[in-house]
């Protein structure tokens, strides 16, 4: 019997960055294959489950619950595409019915954060609970402070561009997700 078998014993794939590709087979006598990886930074995450004879699903675990399924009649591949902060995660691979080969290719990048040299652009950054930026003068009066209760990128409002400004404020507003304590007196 196979020693991946139980989320206990994952098969431990270290932190992943980049691409990885593990084969394997699920069916009657090995019904559960599991791994485990640990994202070390907020990334983009991709799982695809190929090379499928007969119905295998996947699903992707953290803190003991399953956070995303993906579970497609028969042998068409499955597929798990999500946004996964950094921590501890494990992979599910389980036998629908009959036996199969599988071929797992886990995917992560990570998020970086934006490297524009306008002040504005893409000033609220994920990850932040306040961000504050000042205009390209030292003037406090052109100084923002931005609370968020939820992730938002936003991006406009960059030198001489007042409708974005007005937007951003716009959908702050509509959104209750970040509050607007200052105000953008010049470029």
């Amino acid at each position: 019997m196979a020693t991946d078998n139980r989320l206990s014993s994952a098969r431990n794939v270290g932190a992943l960055s980049g691409i990885r590709i593990f084969k394997d087979s699920v069916g009657l006598r090995d019904k559960n294959d599991y791994y485990t990886f640990t994202i070390t930074r907020r990334s983009s995450f991709n799982l695809s489950l190929k090379n499928l004879k007969s119905d295998i699903d996947v699903s992707l675990i953290r803190n003991g619950k399953a956070i995303a399924n993906s579970s497609e009649k028969e042998s068409r591949p499955e597929k798990i595409t999500r946004t996964l902060e950094a921590g501890t995660y494990y992979i599910h691979v389980y036998q629908r019915r009959g036996e199969s080969k599988y071929q797992l290719k886990l995917q992560a990048t990570p998020l970086t954060q934006p490297t524009s040299s306008d002040l504005y652009s893409n000033a609220f950054l994920t990850g932040l609970s306040v961000v504050s930026f000042c205009g390209r003068t030292n003037d406090p009066t052109s100084c923002n402070t931005l609370e968020r209760s939820k992730s938002i990128l936003w991006s406009g409002c960059g030198q001489g561009n007042q409708d974005a400004c007005s937007f951003l404020q716009q959908l702050t507003d509509l959104e209750n997700a970040a509050k607007l304590t200052g105000f953008i007196t010049s470029f």
